[in-house]
C-alpha cells in the first residue's frame, strides 16, 4: 500500500497513579408501600403518590402495557422493585420519565419481535438505575434503544443489554441537555445500526466513574458534540473501537478527558478523533490505561483522522500492547504534530516507506 503523506508513528508506555473522586453510595427505601399486579393497579398507585415524596411500588407479576407508554409524571418520585418485568407495547417506548424513577430490581423490556425503545427521560426527569435490567428493546429507526436521555440518568448498578437503535444502541445521552453519570453496572451486547455508539452515544455531558461498556456492536462510546470524562471503569471488546470523538460544525469543540479507567481489547482503535475538519477534538490523558486494542488500519491506541482539528495532551497513564497496520501506539499526520504533547515517557518514532 502506497502512503502519500509521511506519517508519524508513536508507541508510548507510561506509569501512572490515579485518585478517583469519592462517590457516595446510592440507596432508596427498601420497604414496599404497595404491591401491584396489573397495569391498572400500577397507574393508580402512581397517580395517588404524593408529589416530591418517594413511593416504593413492588411489581407482583409481569405487567404488559396496553397504553402507548407508561408515564412517571412531573414531581412524582417512584421506586419500582420486584423481580418482574414491565413490558412495552409494540411501536412505542416502555417508560416516559418526567419526574423521578428509581429502578431497583425490575426488568424493562419488549416482547420478542416488537419494536420500541426502553426508557425515555424527558427534560427535568431523572432515572436512577440501582439494580435490574433494561434489555430487549429494539428500534433501529431512532436514538437510544435502552435509554434515551434528555434529563439526568444515574447508573449505580444493573445492566443495559441486548438493545438496539440507529444510534446509541444501549444509551443515547441527547443533545437536548442530558447528563449521564455512570458509577457501576454493565452496558453490554447492544447494537447501533449506524455503528455510532453501540454502547453509548453522547451529545452532552457523560461522566464514567466505574462499570463496564463491553461487547457492543459499534463503538463502545461515541461522543458527538459533547464532553466525556473517564475516571474509572472499563471500555472493552467492542467491535468498532473504544471511544470515538466526532462532531459537526454546530459544536466546534468536543472534549474527552481520561484520568483513570481502561480502554482495552477493542476491535478498532482505543481512541479515535474523527470530527468534522472545522471542529477541535480535544483529548487529555492524565491517567488510565489504553491497551490491547487492535485495528487493521491506523493507530491501535489512538488514531487521528487526517485534516481534522485535534489537540492531544498526554501527561500520564499507559498506552501499551496495541496493534495496527500503521502506528501501534499513536497514529497522527505530520501536519497535526504541533497539536500533540506527550510527557513523560518513551516515544518510538517510525517513518513508513513512501
Amino acid at each position: 500500500m502506497r502512503i502519500r503523506k509521511p506519517l508519524l508513528l508513536l508507541f508510548c508506555t507510561l506509569t501512572f497513579m490515579v485518585l478517583l473522586p469519592a462517590v457516595s453510595a446510592c440507596s432508596f427505601p427498601t420497604s414496599k408501600d404497595i404491591t401491584v399486579y396489573d397495569e391498572t393497579e400500577l397507574i393508580d398507585a402512581i397517580s395517588k403518590a404524593a408529589n416530591n415524596k418517594n413511593r416504593n411500588i413492588e411489581l407482583g407479576d409481569d405487567i404488559v402495557l396496553s397504553v402507548e407508554f407508561f408515564t412517571i409524571p412531573d414531581k412524582k418520585v417512584i421506586t419500582l422493585t420486584g423481580n418482574k418485568s414491565l413490558i412495552g407495547r409494540d411501536e412505542s417506548y416502555t417508560v416516559w420519565v418526567g419526574g423521578t424513577l428509581n429502578i431497583d430490581g425490575i426488568t424493562v423490556t419488549h416482547m420478542d419481535g416488537s419494536i420500541g425503545s426502553g426508557v425515555t427521560i424527558n427534560e427535568g426527569g431523572v432515572l436512577n438505575l440501582v439494580s435490574g435490567v433494561i434489555k430487549g428493546n429494539n428500534d433501529q429507526r431512532t436514538y437510544g434503544g435502552g435509554v434515551h436521555n434528555r434529563g439526568t440518568f444515574n447508573m449505580y448498578g444493573g445492566e443495559i443489554s441486548g438493545n438496539s437503535a440507529q444510534y446509541g444502541g444501549g444509551v443515547d445521552n441527547s443533545f437536548f441537555g442530558g447528563m449521564f453519570n455512570f458509577y457501576d453496572g454493565k452496558i453490554c451486547d447492544n447494537t447501533a445500526a449506524k455503528a455510532y455508539g453501540g454502547g453509548v452515544q453522547s451529545s452532552c455531558l457523560f461522566r464514567m466513574f466505574g462499570g463496564e461498556i463491553t461487547d457492543n456492536i459499534g463503538d463502545g462510546v461515541y461522543i458527538y458534540d459533547g464532553i466525556f470524562e473517564l475516571s474509572g471503569g472499563k471500555i472493552s471488546y467492542n467491535t468498532l473501537g473504544g471511544v470515538n470523538v466526532g462532531g459537526t460544525i454546530n459544536n466546534p469543540k468536543n472534549a474527552f478527558t481520561m484520568s483513570g479507567g481502561e480502554i482495552s481489547n477493542n476491535t478498532g482503535s482505543g481512541v479515535i478523533l474523527s470530527a468534522n475538519p472545522n471542529c477541535l477534538n480535544s483529548f487529555v490523558m492524565t491517567g488510565g490505561i489504553i491497551c490491547g486494542n487492535k485495528t487493521e488500519s491506523y493507530g491501535g491506541g489512538i488514531s487521528c483522522y487526517p485534516n481534522r482539528g485535534v489537540s492531544i495532551t498526554i501527561t500520564n497513564g499507559e498506552i501499551s500492547n496495541n496493534s495496527a497496520t500503521y502506528g501501534g501506539g499513536i497514529w497522527i499526520d505530520v501536519r497535526q504534530l504541533s497539536n500533540l504533547t506527550i510527557s513523560p515517557g518513551v516515544v518510538f518514532l517510525t517513518l513508513p516507506q513512501s
